[in-house]
């Protein structure tokens, strides 16, 4: 017999606002959540947010941009009957570097499927640097630090030994990556990223590294 496919339904409420004046630009964004989870029977309530502060040095060589932001993903409790970790929705894709988004699968697999980029349990302090050596090149660098908002409670599985769930300190990241334009028609990538894991994990981790390049021809 057929009885229907169990359906969650979150609702998101949210804002957002930006600021710029001269060379100065500030914007954050807020959301709750509020729903619930069909499967688990559990009521939803995350929390997520970001703010960013840029200045653009135009006066100084290679025209320097620095901003300097910090972003909360609120993560689930294990000793409640909600879940609160933060949904991203739709923006389940790279957002800030490439290289941690494959490390949160073993994670949220159980509510999304192993989807990369299901960003939630997280803080984050994030810093880039871009600049423009020449005409047509821009070079981003960027230091990001992260933590844990909730630790975790993995102990069977394929990724038991992965998480120390002691620990919430997911790790440093430091990310280059280098834009050029050939032409009109032409341009290229080269990405760079190096992650190193802190006690959210297992001593058992090691660092990684992510590297991509691409070229790009437009008609």
């Amino acid at each position: 017999e057929y009885t229907g496919i169990a359906e969650s339904y979150i609702n998101t409420f949210g804002i957002r606002a930006v600021f710029k004046i001269s060379d100065f630009s500030l914007r954050g964004e807020i959301a709750k959540q509020n729903g619930k989870y069909e499967v688990s029977g559990n009521k939803i309530s995350g929390l997520g947010g970001y703010a960013f502060a840029g200045y653009t040095f135009k006066n100084c060589p290679l025209t320097p941009n620095l901003e300097i932001g910090y972003v909360y993903l609120s993560g689930d409790k294990t000793d409640t009957t909600k879940d609160e970790g933060f949904n991203p929705l739709f923006s389940r894709a790279p957002q800030w570097n490439e290289l941690l988004i494959y490390t949160l699968i073993p994670e949220t697999s159980a509510k999304g499927g192993p989807i990369p980029g299901y960003w939630t349990n997280m803080k984050a302090l994030i810093t880039k640097l871009k600049l423009n050596p020449v005409k047509d090149l821009g070079i981003t660098l960027s230091y990001q630090h992260f933590w844990a908002d909730e630790k975790t409670s993995i102990t069977t599985g394929t990724y038991k030994d992965m998480f120390s769930n002691n620990g919430k300190n997911r790790g440093d990241l430091w990310a280059v990556i280098g834009n050029y334009k050939f032409n009109k028609n032409l341009d290229g990538m080269l990405q760079i990223e190096y992650f190193e894991p802190g006690n959210f994990y297992s001593d058992k981790t090691k660092s990684a590294t992510f590297i991509r390049w691409q070229l790009q021809y437009r008609l």
